[in-house]
């Protein structure tokens, strides 16, 4: 007799399979397959309209700062839903551009993840913006005698770039999408009671002998609509949507204004008034911040970040929007009607009477650059650098706003980035007002020269393309021209950057072949006040490292004439070489990892040699030729081994790949004439 004994997923070592005779099985897995990392996200920094990403709003005191931070692009309506719409005053239009929205726009991307530069609070030290509060009305009620809505309480989503007005004209935007929920009355009543003539005060007493608010969870900064609009004598004179601004007993609550506003109640009758209440939520944004405690005078409930566009605002200003919702009535009621806002009470300025600070340094409109804007792309561009999630996973990056100082980040960026483990690569390309290929292919800014390196690509001329939303605004053109149809001047790199997110990193982002003909589909032409680019332009731009935009004459289709980095190495030249190159090494270090710290043992050493083998087999595809991504490779785990790197606990495997190349020429040896004599059949 003898035991059978099974090992499944390891060798258990001679000690343990001499403790009894009999067959032992042991089962070890095979070599795991190596999974390609992908190579096409791209990180953009770029100005938005919705900075809910750029900043961040104190729960307690409404105090915005910078906070930028990575968010990740899904799908299309997450562009408009995390970063917001068209904002026609965003970005340098026909210069340094910076406009994120049109970054993006007519662009696909394998993945995508972006960080909003901070463009709302103010640079200069000292100085503070604080968030606003937003308000509606709720509709009122049917009658007297049925404390119902005319219709359903519906929610509604304000858009980040909504405008907004003081009582001087001054606009500010809205840089954080906000919502208003749609939850019906959780108490209702017939029995309301108020005291005319007690003289105007800030809040007042409302009653209801029914209501017993304290057992039914009334918390102050909860929505009463009272009376019916329209209404005879009290009932339609006390009419409107308040707030709770404390709960006294079961019978008697405090309500103010929504806008904290001296009022009194007023007219007979003052009894037997329909009421109904809803939770904060429905009808003021302090009720996503708090449950307790929003009444107007809080600073907490301040609490929706604004972008000032042409001055500071005072404290406790009143906010109406540019276009007006309809008006509330007895038998209509619009999502937003009453919509309104307020700048907090706390100052946050020198002068020590505005809330929402606008600094030109930051908030200029359409305007060049600013070393302080440089120093929010900076931030944003770091905030890439993270390890977490979406952060790491990008591979691609690049900014908005084309700055000598931005630049000069993205490849501090790139060497940092890959010093600690974090493949990038970056794109760039100089502002709109780089029009002629001497300024190109020079060696200090802005040309291509100023920061070169294998990881990083240099794209130029700049083109056109067609931006539904901008048509309408007068925008500038590259040229110094008015805009209004919406075809825009747009730099290259971000249309590189699609090219390089979408193609395998093997394949050169100069061929025309699918599906560049798509992902160029968009742009419409050389930019406005590019020249006549000639053979010798291109020869030049190739030579300096400029991965150069061509439109050809025949087929109108654009391409990128020379997929070259901006390194002058001759062994660095190509984009697709790099990216290959960082694909496998990314590829098979990804594939490792879970082999660090177990111990080096000659199965352990096989395993991992057999999976890069067939990794690299898989890639050179022999039996496959439709599959072939290299041409030839070579793995050696023993020749740079030695004794002491073994004791140090250190493997090396030598890796030789040989990369195929891209066929950029074609050869026509022609001899044709009526006396040539055929010598060659194939």
């Amino acid at each position: 007799m003898s035991f059978v004994r099974r090992y499944d997923g390891y060798y258990p070592g001679n000690d343990v399979i001499s403790q009894i005779e009999g067959p032992v099985i042991v089962r070890l897995p095979p070599p795991s397959p190596i999974n390609g990392v992908q190579q096409g996200t791209v990180g953009l920094a770029g100005e938005f309209a919705d900075a809910t990403y750029a900043v961040k709003v104190s729960a307690t005191t409404g105090q915005i700062s910078s906070n930028p931070r990575a968010v990740q692009i899904i799908v299309p309506q997450d562009v408009q839903n995390k970063l917001g719409g068209f904002d026609e005053l965003l970005g340098n239009f026909g210069g340094e551009m910076g406009n994120g929205f049109v970054s993006l726009r007519n662009k696909a991307f394998a993945g995508l993840v972006c960080v909003p530069v901070d463009n709302i609070t103010p640079a200069t030290a000292g100085q503070s913006s604080y968030g606003v509060r937003f308000w509606r009305h709720l509709p009122t009620n049917q009658s007297a005698t049925i404390p119902q809505p005319i219709v359903p309480v519906q929610a509604a989503t304000v858009a980040a770039g909504r405008q907004f007005v003081d009582g001087g004209g001054h606009r500010v935007r809205v840089a954080s999408a906000f919502s208003f929920g749609g939850q019906a009355a959780y108490l209702s009543g017939v029995d309301g009671s108020v005291t005319a003539g007690g003289g105007p005060a800030a809040h007042q007493t409302f009653l209801s002998a029914g209501g017993n608010f304290i057992a039914n969870g009334v918390k102050v900064g909860d929505i009463v609509v009272l009376g019916v609009i329209g209404g005879a004598l009290g009932l339609g004179s006390n009419a409107g949507t308040y707030r709770v601004q404390a709960v006294t007993d079961a019978t008697h609550l405090e309500l103010e204004m929504l806008d904290g506003s001296n009022f009194n109640w007023t007219n007979s009758p003052t009894t037997n008034l329909p009421y109904r209440i809803h939770v904060a939520a429905t009808a003021d944004t302090a009720g996503a911040v708090s449950s307790q405690h929003v009444a107007i005078a809080t600073a907490s409930g301040f609490s929706v970040p604004v972008r000032p566009i042409d001055a500071s605002i005072a404290i406790s200003t009143s906010l109406t929007p540019s276009v007006v919702p309809s008006t509330d009535t007895a038998t209509a009621w619009d999502p937003l009607s009453g919509l309104t806002g307020m700048t907090s009470p706390t100052t946050g300025d020198g002068a020590g009477n505005h809330s929402v600070v606008y600094d030109a340094n930051i908030h200029v409109n359409n305007g060049a650059g600013t070393a302080q804007l440089d120093a929010r792309y900076t931030a944003a561009i770091d905030a890439m650098l993270s390890q977490k999630a979406p952060a790491n996973g990008i591979k691609i990056v690049l900014a908005s706003r084309k700055r000598a100082t931005i630049r000069e980040k993205i490849k501090a960026h790139v060497l940092a980035a890959r010093a600690a483990g974090l493949t990038r690569r970056g794109i760039c390309a100089p502002d709109l007002g780089v029009q002629a290929t001497s300024s190109v292919i020079v060696n200090t800014e802005p040309g291509v020269g100023a920061n070169r390196s294998e990881h990083i690509d240099y794209s130029w001329p700049y083109c056109t393309t067609t931006i539904p939303e901008a048509v309408g605004f007068a925008l500038t053109g590259a040229d110094g021209s008015t805009v209004l149809d919406g075809t825009l001047d747009t730099p290259f790199d971000e249309w590189l950057a699609s090219l390089e997110s979408n193609l395998p990193p093997e394949n050169n982002p100069g061929q025309t072949a699918p599906p560049v003909p798509t992902l160029l589909a968009s742009v419409t032409g050389y930019g406005r006040g590019i020249p006549d680019l000639q053979m010798n332009d291109y020869i030049a731009l190739k030579a300096a490292g400029v991965a150069a935009l061509f439109i050809d004459p025949g087929t109108n289709q654009p391409e990128i004439e020379s997929g070259v980095t901006t390194s002058l190495v001759s062994s660095e030249v190509d984009i697709a070489g790099d990216r290959m190159a960082d694909y496998i090494e990314d590829s098979i270090a990804i594939a490792m990892k879970p082999y660090s710290k177990l111990n080096q043992t000659t199965q352990l050493i096989e395993t991992e040699f057999g999976e890069i083998v067939a990794f690299l087999e898989g890639l050179k595809s022999p039996n496959n030729p439709a599959q072939q991504r290299i041409v030839d490779y070579a793995v050696d785990p023993t020749s740079a081994q030695t004794a002491d790197l073994t004791a140090a606990g250190i493997t090396v495997f030598v890796v030789q790949v040989t990369l195929l190349q891209s066929q950029k020429n074609f050869v026509l040896q022609t001899s044709i004439g009526a006396g040539v004599v055929i010598t060659n059949r194939r």
